[in-house]
């Protein structure tokens, strides 16, 4: 990569001397590798799959330097940037600070592939300084499993050996990687031979708590699994759904949310038969209803966030899917409901104050955040009752997900159910056994491990596919009534549940 960039940069300007071209290509590849590194750990599956990412242009820009030339003083970013050969990244989207937002590039097709290489092998810090400052503020230790890690580095590495995995499958391993290594450089031992990382939790006022920096809340899944080690997770089941129409169904009994409530029990099943009918991915269909969930709008415009992800054509199929619109239905009803029971200004849930003033920005809330904020509240309050009912602490907290060292038992599970039903009518909890990936000396071995695995995994996808097919909501009809709430007089719901709603929410002098 490094000969390739001098060649061209040589060839562009041909009376530069040997030693300026090279001081120029380390200071470019030096200050825009290690962007690329911290961007690349940052992105969603979803920017994995686009291939695109932001980048701050100016951090680089400045990282760089600036050379003369042709009587003019100019920044080595710039000056690579202006033409393909010299230029490791293509920018798609410029960045503007008035409007806040970053700058989007892909990775240039000729160079591509020696980037990927070598963000294989590189360790890189997100920012230095923060994550030193991190460490000195670290309130949460969470206990990891280094040679699980170091066994997924190594077969994560194996396969990256092996061509013909499909560019973007190639990519998510390589992204995985890269975060991997890092978190490698950070775990600590103590005496009794276990071993944990420092992270800074911060508790904002819902009661969610965010990890900052490169923390495993925030990392991919099979990474956060690998750090972890063999564990249980419990994971509850389309909870921005299943917590707001709960609550909806509480202070309107004669809500309509048939639809919601089929989602909320078959969600995958409905993700892919939509997916497939769109002609979408269903991690995208998964992003849709997830965006939805949090208050995005249905507007036929190129600034709407799912119309702009889709495109024209098929966002126009996506909403008038008779299925997909039925939720997208009920679910606006379910929004407005829980907007009207709760006052715009001062009001106290679950022992939390909302104020109409974020506290972090001083901003006003939209009605979307004041939902994002009743939301993360239950969210934070059905956790807390999980872990409490559970009598033991668990390993990580990841917003809607808990993950324990030790299953729990059968017993103890079905009373935290039927518990958190009392409360949240419609929140279920799935459990996984957790087993990261792990490397094995016998290849041989591994290998037909992979093949079995792989087999069984298409013959499950086979069978989900199958019965998605055949699979048909009974509740897509807009008269149809919840079995439960709906049925209920307002006057006869338990005290305990309606404690937690209307009486609770009281309109403060804020």
């Amino acid at each position: 990569m490094k000969k390739t960039l001098k060649g061209a940069l040589s060839a562009r300007f041909p009376l530069m001397r040997d030693i300026l071209v090279e001081r120029y290509v380390d200071k470019y590849i030096g200050a825009v590798m290690p962007e690329i590194a911290a961007q690349y750990m940052r992105m969603t599956s979803e920017d994995v799959c686009a291939g695109e990412m932001s980048f701050a242009t100016d951090r680089v820009s400045n990282a760089c330097g600036r050379l003369d030339i042709d009587r003019r003083t100019k920044y080595i970013y710039q000056v690579m940037q202006q033409h393909s050969s010299t230029s490791l990244v293509i920018e798609i989207c410029k960045g503007n600070s008035m409007t806040h937002r970053v700058s989007r590039v892909v990775f240039n097709p000729q160079f591509k592939k020696e980037i990927m290489e070598a963000l294989q092998s590189l360790t890189v810090e997100l920012n230095p300084e923060r994550l030193h400052a991190l460490e000195e503020q670290a309130n949460v230790f969470p206990i990891v499993d280094p040679a699980s890690l170091a066994s997924f580095i190594t077969q994560t590495g194996r396969t990256l050996g092996h061509h013909g995995k499909g560019a973007k499958y190639e990519d998510k391993l390589t992204r995985s990687l890269v975060i991997a290594n890092a978190l490698q450089g950070r775990i600590k031992s103590l005496p009794d031979n276990r071993h944990y990382v420092s992270e800074y939790w911060e508790e904002i006022d819902s009661g969610r708590i965010y990890g900052h920096g490169l923390s495993l809340q925030r990392i991919p899944r099979e990474v956060r699994h690998a750090m972890l080690g063999e564990c249980h997770k419990y994971d509850f089941k389309a909870s921005s759904y299943a917590l707001m129409t709960s609550l909806a169904v509480q202070i309107d009994p004669t809500l309509k949310v048939g639809a919601l409530t089929e989602y909320i029990a078959q969600r995958s099943f409905i993700r892919k038969r939509i997916a497939k009918d769109v002609g979408i991915s269903e991690e995208w269909a998964k992003s849709v209803f997830t965006s939805l969930g949090f208050g995005a709008e249905l507007k036929d415009n190129p600034y709407n966030a799912i119309r702009s992800k889709l495109g024209q054509n098929k966002y126009s199929i996506l909403i008038c899917n008779e299925e997909f619109s039925m939720i997208a239905k009920q679910l606006k009803a379910v929004n407005k409901v829980i907007n009207a029971a709760f006052p715009n200004g001062g009001f106290v849930f679950y022992g939390r104050e909302y104020r109409p003033l974020d506290p972090k920005t001083g901003s006003k809330r939209t009605k979307n955040q004041k939902l994002a904020w009743i939301y993360q509240c239950l969210e934070s309050e059905a956790l807390k009752q999980f872990i409490d009912l559970a009598g033991v602490d668990p390993l990580l907290a990841a917003h809607d997900c808990l993950y324990f060292e030790q299953q729990l038992p059968a017993s103890k599970t079905a009373d935290i159910a039927y518990r958190l039903s009392q409360q949240f009518n419609l929140l279920r909890f799935e459990h996984e056994k957790v087993m990261p990936i792990h490397a094995v000396e016998d290849h041989g071995k591994r290998d037909r491990e992979i093949e079995d695995q792989v087999r069984a995994h298409k013959r499950n996808i086979a069978e989900h596919e199958r019965q998605a097919a055949s699979y048909r909501s009974m509740r897509i009809d807009d008269s149809t009534q919840p079995k439960r709430m709906a049925q209920t007089p307002w006057g006869e719901i338990e005290a305990e549940i309606w404690e937690q709603v209307a009486p609770v929410v009281r309109h403060g002098a804020h």
